[in-house]
């Protein structure tokens, strides 16, 4: 088993796309986690943070 997965969401482009190909495709977080190199919680957890900004 391999060691969990940092954040890679440092740029702002990339939270913008993150959080935009969420809106439009609603995907499950085992798949934005694969996209995005991330965990399934980070992608929650980036989703929650990222739709609450303003």
């Amino acid at each position: 088993m391999r060691g969990a997965k940092k954040a890679r969401l440092r740029r702002v482009e990339d939270k913008l796309f993150f959080i935009l190909f969420y809106f439009k495709c609603y995907p499950i977080f085992d798949v934005s986690g694969v996209l995005f190199d991330l965990h399934r919680s980070r992608a929650h957890r980036w989703m929650l943070k990222l739709q609450s900004c303003y």
